[in-house]
């Protein structure tokens, strides 16, 4: 079984303007999900399989879940996505096996 997941930073972007494909989440927000603030970038994702050596807590009670993501978030990051698929944006797809390119 695998899982898709985001990039995510607590590095602040120094300019306001935010490319397609990053959302930031506030201190405030981020604070219902047990984190600092800090910005999903979309354009760069992973497949990874659901083993304790990608999740190293995942026998834990709470499967180290830190928080869950409010609906609203999940709704953003769905129209990021559409809008970068309608704009041809690509996506780093990375995780095991993935070939990724080099900088």
């Amino acid at each position: 079984m695998m899982t898709a997941m985001l990039y995510t930073s607590t590095v602040r972007w120094a300019d306001d303007r935010l490319p397609l494909g990053v959302i930031q989440i506030g201190e405030r927000q981020a604070q219902k999900l047990g984190q600092k603030a800090f910005a999903i970038d979309v354009r760069c994702a992973a497949f990874l399989p659901i083993t304790i050596e990608f999740f190293p807590h995942l026998e834990n009670a709470d499967r180290g879940v830190q928080g869950e993501a409010p609906a609203g978030l999940d709704r953003k990051i769905k129209t990021v996505l559409t809008e970068m698929q309608r704009r041809r944006v690509p996506i780093d797809v990375r995780g095991p096996g993935r070939r990724h390119p080099r900088h």
